[in-house]
């Protein structure tokens, strides 16, 4: 659902930047004050403007979006239906491919991702470069190649991951029509040039991508996959009558090939007995077999880089094409899930299945009348007669006229057309639930209105979670209710965060204390803060209540659910931004203080904690605080506060087994200065993989140079701790549903950390 409200928000962020600030595209409002930072996701931007029309009826991006998911199924159809009628002038064939391509299992599961959807593009590209690729040497193929470059310009631009698929279909096609025959020089020059110059309007338009790849501006969240055990990849795919959209089971049978269409696409291998026996034949015949032959290999070339960039035999580990690749093309090795290659072999399946059928058509329709053939000839002339367009139909040499009715009597198509959904709703998964788009903050529309009509200024949202999956939840929501008043916020949600996310999202822990609003101004120059009453405990509406009466905070609305305040101007807002930004190392911390080496004596500082009883578990690894007290004795202030850790004094955890040995340590940073005869609370973030049991939980300062932490010479702390597995789903609704106050260390029920104290207190 999160990429769901991601994908939705940057449909509506793209059209109404073309709109409106053309040249800000890639400056989207999430993230603030980043900047660029559309880069974190894919950009969709052929997908918006094939929608672009709808925003006559409509600027809502949950509109938007459904509208973009229709068009999806209409494209892929209506393209995969243009191939095979154009090769075999067949309806029933060209049915078949159509219903099947709109309803494949793939699609589906990755329903979450509308640009993998919108793949429905590659039909008419691959019909498109064959025409051109077999034309007669007297054809005119200027058009074609004009069309071939716009539409493969608009799918490309649609999604990063289409636009490797579709070079690499085109690349294998290529090479495989190169086999066949040897084209006319023209042919060859209109292909490349067409796709070259779709390359090269998605290239410019990926270049912010590889700039803040390349400047360290962006940080993956989640990890790439190196390689796909080869059971595993043939199992996604295995062709079979049962779908599944179980989450449980991952990419277990997420690309599964329904068994019928199967079974047609391999009729394509058939060879043909002459010229006459074959109905598949009519039309563009010079296209059938290049075509068919050429996407069965596409099929092949995308299932050996579904298997990632190493295939493991035994400890050797064997590169494959896909490690090539991601060698030599920008970008390429940022593909997280290399099993989406199999996306090409559920759309090449379709439509080889309709050539498939359109060629078995017309070898039953040739069988012999001896011998028992007659019924089966029959068979095949009945689905040719209903199949093909009234005249195309050649008689078999011998073959006696049928009495069928034509194809183009009243009653026929519309037979065939309910026959087709009929065969394709055999293909359909379990029905889709609708859910709200706003589950959570759809009680605060009301107050984003009226946020829209405010002054302009920076926004943050709270609650603003620590842990990365909540704040997915809760960040993406108002990334999309940010459509609704497009003003910059803080909170955000994408593939790829900026360097200054997590940093901020710290930082914002102590609101709203006046500290934590102070430090965030100068970091940010944020004016508004939209609270979320619902989603907090009782103590904390009462603290931000409490902040507004104590006159660093105004309130400007406020209802039942929602309460908007705003931040009184100041003229430190906005001083560290530029610091913040910066990638270059810097000599000095936001607040001024040097990031040399300190000289701290033992009794110079003291480090206390409170250890909880238990953490717990979450899918086998541990992410929990520790709320620990720094007290510094000694005559100079200790830097703490940086996006940069060079210099910084933080806590260093490790996490020891009963019977020796570290199962996992760590830093922490403590995310404020300590000044001299200062004592302050903080977080430490303790996190790892783990199992349950008992552990003893070391802390100790250090300072950090290098990625290398120093020890202070003050004494560090060890307390024992348990370890527990996660709860079972019913604890959990249990403890969500009676809103208990969690033990310190555990996220309460709207993911934020119950200290014993606010970092800032």
């Amino acid at each position: 659902a999160a990429d769901v409200r991601l994908n939705a928000w940057i449909l509506a962020w793209v059209q109404h930047a073309l709109l409106d600030h053309p040249l800000a595209l890639y400056d989207a409002n999430a993230f603030w004050p980043a900047p660029h930072t559309l880069v974190g996701s894919e950009h969709l931007l052929g997908l918006a403007l094939q929608t672009l029309p709808a925003r006559l009826i409509s600027a809502n991006a949950v509109t938007l979006y459904a509208v973009a998911l229709w068009l999806s199924f209409c494209v892929t159809g209506l393209c995969s239906y243009a191939l095979v009628w154009t090769v075999t002038r067949h309806r029933a064939a060209s049915l078949l491919a159509a219903v099947g391509a709109m309803w494949m299992p793939w699609r589906f599961s990755e329903i979450a991702h509308i640009q993998l959807m919108s793949a429905g593009w590659f039909p008419l590209v691959w019909l498109l470069a064959a025409r051109l690729w077999f034309s007669g040497r007297g054809e005119k193929i200027a058009g074609t190649a004009v069309v071939l470059a716009l539409v493969a310009t608009l799918q490309m631009l649609t999604s990063y991951y289409l636009a490797y698929f579709l070079l690499a279909s085109a690349a294998v096609l290529a090479a495989t029509w190169l086999a066949l025959r040897r084209p006319p020089a023209r042919a060859v020059a209109a292909v490349a040039l067409a796709l070259g110059l779709a390359a090269l309007a998605t290239a410019l338009f990926a270049l912010p991508y590889l700039g803040a790849a390349s400047s360290g501006a962006v940080a993956l969240k989640g990890t790439v996959a190196n390689t796909t055990p080869p059971v595993q990849a043939w199992r996604n795919l295995m062709p079979g009558t049962r779908f599944s959209l179980d989450s449980s089971a991952g990419w277990n049978g997420a690309y599964r090939l329904p068994v019928a269409l199967f079974a047609l696409a391999l009729a394509t291998l058939f060879p043909r007995r002459n010229r006459r026996s074959g109905q598949a034949e009519a039309g563009s015949k010079r296209l059938y077999g290049p075509l068919a032959a050429g996407l069965w290999l596409v099929s092949a070339a995308a299932f050996i880089l579904s298997l990632g960039r190493e295939l493991h035999l035994g400890r050797l580990a064997v590169p494959l094409p896909a490690a090539a690749l991601a060698a030599v093309v920008p970008g390429f090795a940022n593909m997280r899930g290399p099993l989406r290659w199999q996306i090409l072999i559920g759309t090449a399946v379709p439509i080889l299945a309709g050539l498939g059928f359109a060629r078995l058509a017309g070898r039953l329709a040739a069988v012999p009348t001896g011998g028992g053939g007659r019924p089966i000839r029959l068979l095949g002339s009945a689905l040719n007669r209903i199949g093909l367009s009234h005249g195309s139909l050649r008689q078999t040499a011998g073959a006696r006229p049928s009495r069928l009715p034509s194809a183009s009597s009243g009653w026929v198509q519309p037979v065939i057309a309910i026959a087709a959904l009929a065969a394709g709703a055999s293909l359909l998964p379990p029905a889709l639930p609708a859910v709200p788009a706003l589950p959570r903050t759809a009680p605060s529309i009301a107050a984003y209105r009226v946020l829209a009509n405010f002054p302009s200024g920076p926004v943050v949202e709270i609650p603003w979670p620590l842990q990365a999956n909540t704040d997915g939840a809760y960040s993406s929501e108002y990334e999309l209710a940010s459509t609704l008043h497009w003003k910059p916020i803080l909170n955000g949600y994408t593939a790829y965060t900026p360097r200054t996310y997590d940093f901020l999202r710290r930082m914002a822990t102590g609101l709203p204390a006046r500290e934590a609003v102070d430090r965030l101004v100068r970091l940010t120059a944020v004016r508004w803060i939209v609270v979320h009453v619902d989603l907090l405990r009782p103590a904390e509406r009462e603290s931000w209540r409490l902040a507004s009466l104590q006159g660093h905070l105004v309130s400007a609305y406020a209802d039942t659910h929602t309460a908007i305040y705003e931040i009184p101007s100041s003229p430190q807002s906005g001083k560290w931004i530029s610091a913040l930004l910066d990638p270059e190392p810097r000599k000095r911390t936001f607040s001024g203080l040097p990031r040399t080496r300190l000289e701290v004596p033992a009794d110079g500082g003291r480090l206390e904690a409170i250890f909880p009883e238990r953490l717990r578990l979450a899918g086998g690894w541990l992410k929990a605080a520790v709320a620990a007290r720094i007290t510094n004795r000694s005559g100079q202030p200790w830097p703490g506060l940086d996006i940069d850790p060079e210099g910084l004094v933080a806590v260093r955890y490790r996490i020891e087994r009963p019977g020796g040995g570290v199962a996992a340590e760590g830093v922490s940073p403590i995310d404020t200065d300590v000044d001299p005869g200062a004592t302050r609370n903080v977080w430490v973030t303790v996190q790892g993989r783990l199992e349950p049991g008992r552990y003893r939980l070391r802390l100790d300062l250090v300072q950090s140079f290098g990625g290398r932490p120093t020890p202070l010479a003050i004494e560090g702390v060890v307390g024992d701790i348990r370890i527990e597995g996660p709860e079972t789903g019913i604890r959990r609704r249990a403890a969500r549903d009676e809103k208990s106050e969690p033990a310190a260390g555990e996220p309460d029920a709207s993911g934020i950390l119950n200290p014993v104290g606010g970092p800032t207190s």
